[in-house]
């Protein structure tokens, strides 16, 4: 367990809100005053708001029973009860609209809100009911007598709507396709406690729309906790997964190992948190090494590995990837003589592959010999290249370095001459040009200008 002083309290809530709690224990069905208090809790109500909200549903619901009697003969009750609601609560469509409490207060309303009430109004008159959602929408699937019938709440001809012109006209505007019973694949039963906790997942939906994925977590672990199917369990982890990688996006890596302790704890482990732990790893391991913060992840990493979140082979590959960082980080900020000691103190202590390894050493020894030029000319730089055995480097850099440095220092040797031989100075010509070829064997120019200079003595 990584040690830290963050508390739970810097956290989103990952425990369940007590009337999640309790809607998650009741039997299904739900009573009316069950289902009630759910469908307002879920909405977002406080305890000093519920009682105004209870005495709204209840007045709404008072007249139902009677209406229902006077309906005509060829209207079932579950029609009178659609026909109700719009005539008496539901006024105008708007889609994000799910809180039924704002239904309540405006009439405004969506699938949500609108098959959540119908629902209770429902059950209020005494026939069972059931959710069913598709890709994009959500309705209600009302028991009459035995035999189940969809309506669409959102429309007033919405009961049984496949066998209603009228719905059909009315409900284009909505941008929905009804899924008729036939079309198994295309729609879900769902219960009460389900029904009402798509009002929490639009909720979540909205919020993570707004990038307030901290806000989205509570709900997600309300909804779970209401409903305890193992779909919305997966929906709940992702979540998790969701707040996990907006602290991984901010560099809150021990925040992210902390919140992800917490909520394996609390609801157990998943294989599907391997991927964000993996690039949780990753890029802490990168970014904090970098920072020349490696000590910290070694230890993190680490703890890491005891905990059994890494494997032998991960955890060394991570060793090596916090290795790269510091050697990175000390090589920009050093001599290239103090990064080569530092170099081979990081692969003792196996904190480098040998690919990093052999990579760095090139490119420290040509930073190394590029100073020696400097303070001492090209010669010495091929001199230091040559007592590292690099002159035989299949390095295509070294390879470029040496080049680089016996080209310069040929034309050292080659400007001395040509200033000499002008002035026919050419005992003073010819050590130069043997100085230059000792140090320089077989070098093209030095050779040319020999031939010159013998062709000159000659005459």
């Amino acid at each position: 367990m990584i040690v830290s002083a963050l508390a739970a309290s810097d956290f989103p809530r990952i425990e369940p809100s007590p009337w999640a709690v309790t809607v998650g224990i009741q039997r299904t069905p739900l009573t009316v005053p069950q289902l009630i208090d759910a469908a307002l809790h879920a909405s977002g109500l406080g305890p000093e708001e519920l009682p105004r909200y209870r005495s709204r549903i209840a007045r709404l619901l008072q007249p139902l029973t009677g209406y229902i009697k006077e309906r005509p003969a060829d209207v079932p009750p579950g029609e009178a009860v659609l026909y109700y609601l719009h005539e008496r609560l539901f006024t105008r469509y708007l889609e994000p609209q799910t809180l039924i409490n704002v239904t309540l207060d405006t009439g405004n309303y969506n699938c949500v809100s609108s098959a959540v009430i119908y629902a209770i109004a429902a059950r209020h008159a005494g026939m069972p009911v059931r959710g069913v959602v598709t890709p994009d929408h959500a309705f209600c699937r009302v028991i009459e007598d035995g035999v189940g019938t969809d309506v669409e709440t959102t429309n007033p001809y919405g009961y049984n709507p496949g066998q209603k012109r009228e719905f059909t006209n009315a409900f284009g505007q909505t941008g929905f396709t009804y899924v008729p019973p036939g079309k198994y694949h295309l729609r879900t039963d769902i219960d009460e406690k389900e029904l009402i906790g798509l009002i929490l997942q639009n909720r979540i939906s909205r919020l993570q729309r707004q990038n307030r994925i901290d806000l989205a977590v509570p709900l997600a672990v309300d909804r779970y906790a209401m409903t305890g199917t193992e779909r919305i369990k997966a929906e709940l982890i992702k979540e998790f997964i969701n707040y996990i990688s907006v602290l991984n996006g901010e560099r809150r890596f021990n925040e992210a190992f902390a919140f992800l302790d917490m909520v394996r704890l609390r609801w157990g482990n998943n294989d599907e948190y391997a991927d964000i732990l993996d690039t949780l790893l990753y890029n802490a391991a990168v970014i904090a090494s970098r920072e020349g913060r490696g000590e910290e992840r070694l230890t993190l990493l680490r703890s890491r590995y005891e905990k059994g979140d890494l494997g032998k082979d991960d955890y060394q590959q991570y060793r090596q990837i916090v290795g790269e960082g510091l050697i990175f980080k000390y090589s920009n900020e050093h001599a290239p003589a103090d990064s080569l000691v530092e170099l081979e103190k990081l692969r003792s202590l196996g904190l480098l592959s040998d690919s990093t390894y052999n990579d760095y050493r090139g490119i420290l020894q040509i930073r190394h010999a590029k100073a020696v030029a400097e303070n001492q000319g090209d010669l010495a730089a091929l001199e230091y290249l040559k007592e590292q055995e690099l002159h035989t480097s299949a390095d295509p850099r070294i390879q470029q370095a040496l080049d680089i440095f016996t080209h310069n220092a040929a034309a050292f040797y080659h400007n001395r001459f040509v200033s000499l031989f002008q002035e026919k100075r050419y005992s003073e010509a010819e050590r130069i040009i043997q100085e230059g070829l000792q140090y320089l064997s077989g070098n093209a120019l030095l050779q040319r200008d020999r031939q010159i200079l013998n062709q000159a003595q000659k005459q």
